[in-house]
């Protein structure tokens, strides 16, 4: 593994979870590359956890600069998880599946809901919409993971399995358990929603960690991280597929889909 890749989840697991940690001593260079892994997947509150409990470690040798860019970060204000994965704002590739969504919203509105069951099924919502149409990002994974440790006795995951089943997510929602289990440690029975582990889950987040693509709302050629070039878009959609396409057939190919129509959308504007 990369030894920024390497550093990076080594801090970030004592970090978010208070595992155990290894640091290796990186150039300037490395750990700048290190912090802006942190910016693109949202996770400086835990990174600059994780560097303050491995501070007195010999090999920790963060230099000024990233150091106060992370705690600048980490410092920001946070909206709380329920604001940050609403549900009402969550979507699927492909109209049947959202209609399946639509009446879960609808049916969310019960009163025999917990608040608890939803903010997991919001997250594996989330989380999978993310992964099939920019790619994988770590902080939703991660909340994902601390609000299962929180709150996961008061789910009911009767209903969380049906809803799971119902929007075809059964398999995306496994892969992200199982990254769980293979990079933070998470024990295979904090899933009651996981008939059974993916393989190799954590390998594919390894691999997929450092191709975080962030993208812009449609026609906004000037925000950072914009990719204009349609030939690129498409090629990343196609890549996305490749990875994702054995947990979720429909929803990667509707994804690519719609990254095709909107690089070709842009072509005739």
């Amino acid at each position: 593994m990369d030894i920024i890749l390497y550093t990076f989840l080594q801090l970030l697991r004592s970090g978010s979870f208070g595992l155990p940690a290894r640091v290796r001593p990186l150039s300037h260079y490395k750990w700048m590359k290190m912090t802006e892994l942190t910016r693109l997947h949202d996770v400086a509150d835990f990174i600059w956890n994780g560097v303050q409990r491995q501070a007195a470690t010999p090999t920790m040798n963060i230099p000024d600069q990233p150091r106060n860019e992370i705690a600048r970060w980490a410092g920001a204000a946070r909206p709380s998880m329920s604001d940050r994965y609403p549900l009402s704002s969550a979507t699927l590739p492909g109209k049947r599946v959202n209609q399946r969504l639509q009446a879960i919203k609808n049916e969310s509105q019960s009163k025999d809901v917990t608040r608890e069951t939803l903010l997991i099924f919001s997250l594996l919502t989330h989380n999978t919409e993310r992964m099939l149409n920019t790619g994988f990002h770590l902080r939703g994974l991660i909340d994902l993971g601390v609000a299962l440790r929180a709150i996961g006795d008061k789910v009911d995951y009767v209903l969380l399995d049906k809803w799971i089943d119902q929007t075809a997510m059964r398999r995306m929602a496994q892969l992200q358990a199982g990254i769980l289990i293979d990079l933070f440690d998470f024990e295979a029975d904090e899933f009651p929603f996981m008939h059974r582990k993916e393989k190799n889950a954590g390998l594919l987040a390894v691999r997929c960690i450092p191709h975080i693509q962030v993208l812009s709302g449609l026609g906004d050629e000037q925000v950072e991280g914009y990719m204009n070039d349609n030939k690129r878009r498409l090629s990343k959609g196609i890549h996305r597929m490749g990875i994702y396409f054995r947990y979720a057939p429909a929803g990667s190919i509707k994804s690519m889909l719609n990254s095709m129509a909107d690089g070709l959308s842009q072509i005739e504007e």
